[in-house]
């Protein structure tokens, strides 16, 4: 056998073990997902994964169309001293999705009333939905700058919280992640916004204290 020859089967050798390694490497990986596929569990999960994608992706867009309701149609505000913006106020701590869809109720129920009526016209929804469903996640106390006072919180309801969420699913063709929306998570949240009050108002009081002071030294 010539060196060629023996070149010629070492390359045909080679070749034959590279590819009866890639077709052993396809199989287990598809027999991977076809185990995956029998799982009734893993399935529900991809099933309940593509659902959570669709929703967000659809409130993305929803919160993306009323932003250009706002940028489309110039409205000057006096009190900003420039053009209206599209200016969600969202809750966080439960889930994206919440965050995503609180804010744009939130954004419409602030807008202009020009913005607003296109911006209900384009969602399906009504003011009155929105009203209800931000009422009841409440508003966890602050501290105001302002009037140099801790602001009360307004308590939420967990039952009105999901009542107004399934409407609004409705509504919307979506399916919220809902699974934070528990008295222990909302509780959390409204604790943890009343303890940082309560630390700026000491801060306030202490920087005012001191202010007061280096002007009676001075005097």
């Amino acid at each position: 056998m010539t060196l060629q020859e023996v070149r010629n089967t070492y390359e045909t050798k080679t070749k034959q073990v590279l590819d009866a390694r890639a077709e052993k490497k396809e199989i287990s990986r598809l027999m991977a997902k076809i185990e995956i596929l029998n799982n009734a569990g893993i399935e529900n999960a991809m099933v309940n994964a593509a659902i959570r994608k669709d929703t967000t992706t659809k409130l993305e867009h929803l919160d993306n169309v009323c932003k250009e309701i706002v940028a489309s149609m110039p409205i000057y505000s006096k009190t900003t001293k420039e053009n209206r913006k599209w200016n969600p106020s969202r809750q966080y701590g439960i889930s994206n999705q919440v965050a995503l869809l609180t804010g744009i109720l939130s954004g419409i129920q602030y807008s202009a009333s020009e913005h607003r009526e296109q911006m209900l016209a384009v969602t399906g929804l009504d003011s009155d939905i929105i009203e209800s469903a931000l009422e009841a996640f409440g508003s966890p106390s602050y501290y105001s700058k302002n009037y140099g006072i801790v602001i009360p919180e307004v308590p939420y309801d967990i039952e009105k919280i999901n009542e107004n969420l399934a409407m609004l699913e409705n509504i919307l063709d979506v399916q919220l992640d809902r699974v934070k929306i528990t008295n222990s998570v909302m509780s959390s949240k409204f604790e943890t916004a009343r303890l940082s009050a309560e630390r700026a108002s000491t801060k306030a009081l202490e920087t005012m204290i001191a202010a007061s002071g280096a002007f009676t030294m001075s005097y």
